[in-house]
């Protein structure tokens, strides 16, 4: 008998601890959220589909350069495969077609129109993107003691151009310059077997820039995994909450917590200072949203804003 008075009782001590919990502590909610993000370009592509001609260097002879060909071609077939994962399209409805050098007309003033349509009748598509002047220049290499990993940077170039055939009109050039950041996971290498890893590894490294290449030229959706703290007790912090989890108000939520990252109290502060920095993460504005991080780790540091700053430090990185 004894027992079975016992079991309802520490039931019940359990369950007001776990509402005292409650009203002390904040609420974590985690959720996702899908935002659209714009190309650099600012190119409506509307119906078309685009063909990609990778016009590749030759020599005296008129020949491909091998090497270099490799190269154009890694870059183009990434090129396309993202633009297809990006804009939602069936794999290879985006042509990759080549081009020597010595037989396209540019798109400078003067050019010869019938060709770049010529080029239109044979693939489909009055929107063209010309990936020419692919060139790699010395790596340069951070850390270097001969053991693995070591950090290596290859600054590159391209000329990127947009042209529609259809309407006469060149959308978009750009001489692109970049440096491709990778490490290298050799051991006991000497700096000439660097050189030759780099050489050998240049398709990689031409594949890898044609992934962010896409991400230039057309709108694309990325995921982001959010935490925000909830102390539903006080109103207007409840009400950005809901704001930001229900209406995705980044700002009307930002308004509605920031009162109080002011507060005496530095835990709740710190949590308010950590929502305002997830909402600006939200919204893309990194460099606010590390400043918010900051200030939270000065008032009151919990591991939830190491993971949000190393999100950050991630993204400033790219």
């Amino acid at each position: 008998m004894k027992s079975s008075y016992n079991c309802p009782f520490a039931a019940l001590l359990l369950s007001a601890l776990v509402l005292l919990c409650a009203s002390c502590g904040p609420l974590y909610h985690y959720f996702s959220v899908d935002k659209r993000v714009e190309s650099a370009t600012r190119i409506d592509f509307g119906d078309n589909i685009p063909d990609i001609y990778m016009v590749y260097p030759v020599d005296a002879q008129g020949k491909a350069i091998k090497s270099d060909s490799l190269s154009y071609s890694s870059l183009s077939l990434s090129l396309a495969s993202s633009l297809e994962e990006l804009r939602e399209m069936e794999s290879g409805s985006v042509g990759v077609y080549t081009l020597p050098s010595d037989n396209f007309c540019g798109l400078a003033e003067g050019k010869d129109i019938a060709y770049l349509r010529k080029l239109v009748e044979q693939g489909g598509s009055p929107l063209q993107i010309f990936v020419s002047n692919l060139k790699f220049y010395n790596y340069q290499v951070s850390g270097f003691n001969g053991k693995s990993p070591v950090r290596v940077a290859v600054p590159f170039s391209l000329l990127l151009e947009i042209f529609d055939a259809e309407r006469d009109t060149l959308l978009y050039r750009r001489n692109q310059m970049d440096t491709l950041i990778f490490t290298t996971q050799l051991d006991n290498y000497s700096e000439s077997s660097l050189v030759s890893y780099l050489q050998s590894n240049q398709e990689f490294m031409a594949s890898s820039y044609g992934k962010f290449l896409a991400t230039r030229i057309s709108d694309y959706w990325i995921t982001k995994e959010l935490l925000l703290l909830n102390y539903g007790h006080l109103e207007n912090w409840d009400k950005g909450y809901r704001l930001a989890t229900e209406q995705y108000d980044w700002d009307g939520a930002i308004k509605l917590f920031m009162p109080y990252t002011a507060m005496e109290e530095n835990v709740k502060a710190s949590h308010a200072a950590y929502n305002v920095a997830t909402c600006l993460y939200a919204q893309g504005k990194l460099e606010l949203a590390m400043e918010w991080v900051l200030y939270a780790q000065k008032r009151h540091n919990f591991a939830d804003l190491a993971e949000l700053k190393e999100k950050l430090e991630r993204l400033e990185r790219r």
